[in-house]
């Protein structure tokens, strides 16, 4: 199931989202996979999200937040990071911060 992300980033030039663990890149020493990145404009951003491969899925466990109600024992989430990223020139060079 896809959907969109509307929201606002004042500063900042542009969003990403990747479905991928942040932490398979300190341990595999490889770059991001971002599904989808996009400019953010007056402000403002909308990202559209894709369905996620099955191999991000993973099973819901009973470890989630006691607010968090999931009926299907067995549905499966993918965790999504998000990254704002804002571009500077210093000394003639652009910098991605």
């Amino acid at each position: 199931m896809s959907g969109v992300i509307i929201g606002e980033g004042s500063d900042w030039d542009n969003v990403s989202v990747t479905y991928e663990d942040p932490l398979i890149w300190l341990l595999e020493d490889r770059d991001p996979m971002w599904v989808a990145t996009v400019p953010i404009s007056n402000g403002k951003f909308s990202v559209e999200l894709i369905t996620p491969e099955a191999k991000y899925l993973q099973p819901v466990t009973d470890g989630m937040p006691a607010q968090i109600k999931v009926s299907d024992k067995n549905a499966k989430l993918a965790p999504a990071l998000f990254c704002a990223t804002k571009v500077e020139e210093m000394n003639g060079v652009q910098w991605r911060l």
